[in-house]
């Protein structure tokens, strides 16, 4: 009997061990050439499958915002491009010019919203090296945010550079995670009494690791790649505080507020922890929010929140699934965040 025990764990063994193998050759392994240091990217084509064309050129608008962006990072490919560069494809699936005075009146109200998505192909072998899947809003209200579509295309291709830029230069690509733009999904309440207007500070970034966003391990913990947010981490987390600030009523304001908030990023990692079995998807955020009243006899108030999600899976964890527990754990930090009483005890310095 022990012996056919024995035997079974070891047949269970080598076949999960086997299983992973196969896992990973399902991996793509031509993400590695988007290490490759040099390499130019070509913008191909940028078509709009929005259903909408709100401005003139929508689609060309962004084409050339993001050969001037690559131009800038020095990743514009010559003309006539070279046989090792990476070719750069998107398609815009949802496109909203918003409204400006609409935003001032509600909120949330008449977002500018841009999504995209694409894919980066090597030149020599035709195969994907990375996947695009972009999504910013913009929901601040008053005369600074007119011409917010302008903004939108021009900030998104400049970030898509950059991200390109850090990614070829070695940070790496292994696993990209994309998190959904807070206005695209909320829901815009109307302004209560006690609103107040509020200041978005720079993010501080405490992280060790401000690069990379977690590590996928498989089965005993060997690990098969490392994690990357598909848009800069604090640039993404200070569009995000902004939506959620005026999705609950406030309004953001560039000067004079009657509250500034600075966000202090302590954490943001996705992980796979697994077993023999299954793995656990884990995302942990965790921040502290330091709320500055306009008032010069305040004194600053500090409050910290942390999130952790989890989901088991019994297959390979997918971006898929790992997009959805970072999602989770963002929603639950910034329902901590609305929720906070500290809001209600801010004073008042303008009238609304």
């Amino acid at each position: 009997m022990r012996i056919r025990f024995a035997l079974a764990l070891t047949l269970m063994a080598a076949l999960l061990l086997g299983g992973c193998a196969a896992q990973k050759s399902e991996l793509k392994p031509e993400t590695k050439t988007l290490l490759r240091p040099g390499a130019k990217v070509v913008v191909d084509s940028v078509t709009n499958a929005s259903g909408q064309n709100p401005i003139p050129d929508l689609a060309q608008r962004l084409q050339d915002a993001l050969g001037q962006a690559l131009q800038r990072e020095a990743l514009l490919a010559p003309s006539p491009p070279g046989g090792s560069d990476l070719h750069l494809s998107i398609r815009i699936t949802r496109y909203e010019t918003g409204n400006a005075f609409k935003r001032w009146l509600m909120p949330g109200y008449g977002s500018t919203i841009l999504a995209m998505e694409g894919e980066l192909k090597d030149a020599v072998t035709g195969s994907k090296v990375a996947a695009i899947d972009y999504s910013r809003s913009v929901v601040a209200g008053g005369l600074y945010s007119v011409g917010a579509w302008s903004t939108i295309i021009s900030g998104m291709a400049d970030e898509l550079a950059k991200n390109l830029k850090q990614q070829i230069e070695g940070a790496g690509g292994d696993f990209i995670l994309t998190a959904k733009a807070r206005a695209q999904e909320g829901v815009a309440t109307p302004p209560a009494g006690d609103s107040i207007t509020v200041q978005v500070g720079p993010i501080d970034d405490q992280r060790t690791e401000q690069v990379r966003i977690g590590e996928r391990f498989a089965a005993f913990n060997v690990k098969m790649s490392d994690v990357y947010l598909s848009r800069n981490a604090t640039s993404y987390l200070r569009e995000a505080l902004s939506d959620e600030i005026q999705l609950a009523g406030h309004r953001v304001t560039q000067s004079d507020p009657d509250l500034t908030v600075r966000l202090r990023l302590n954490k943001l990692w996705v992980h796979t922890p697994a077993t023999a079995l299954y793995w656990d998807v884990v995302g942990e955020l965790d921040c502290d929010l330091v709320f500055e009243p306009g008032a010069s006899d305040a004194t600053p108030i500090t409050r910290h929140y942390a999130a952790r999600k989890t989901d088991r899976t019994y297959v390979w964890p997918s971006e898929a699934l790992l997009s959805k527990v970072l999602n989770a754990s963002l929603d639950d930090l910034f329902a901590q965040i609305k929720a906070d009483a500290v809001w209600a005890s801010i004073p008042h310095r303008n009238s609304k």
